[in-house]
């Protein structure tokens, strides 16, 4: 076994925190697929804003979200995900595996 460590910046500890918030306290739903076969997805959180999340199981297109942190990372940063995508890659199994996208 190795004992290297991940180097996590500490902008993707603060995401992964924030998706940790997602999934404690917001309200998952799934909607219906797009007709490509992408997956959707509605969070609510406490206050009722509802964000909503795209993610492809066959990864030809990148997790979208609607929320306005997702807009302002597409617009300036280009590749980090909010945290709302990272709490539904997390719940859904067969997306667990695009996590890798965000730790590395």
């Amino acid at each position: 076994m190795s004992d290297a460590k991940v180097d996590i910046r500490p902008g993707e500890t603060r995401a992964l925190r924030a998706a940790r918030e997602v999934l404690r306290r917001g309200h998952f739903e799934v909607l219906n697929p797009a007709p490509d076969g992408v997956k959707r997805f509605c969070v609510t959180d406490r206050a009722g804003k509802m964000e909503t999340i795209t993610a492809d199981p066959a990864w030809a297109k990148k997790p979208t979200c609607t929320c306005m942190q997702q807009y302002v990372n597409n617009q300036f940063k280009g590749t980090d995900l909010c945290p709302h995508i990272v709490a539904v890659l997390v719940r859904e199994e067969d997306l667990r595996c695009q996590l890798l996208d965000v730790l590395l």
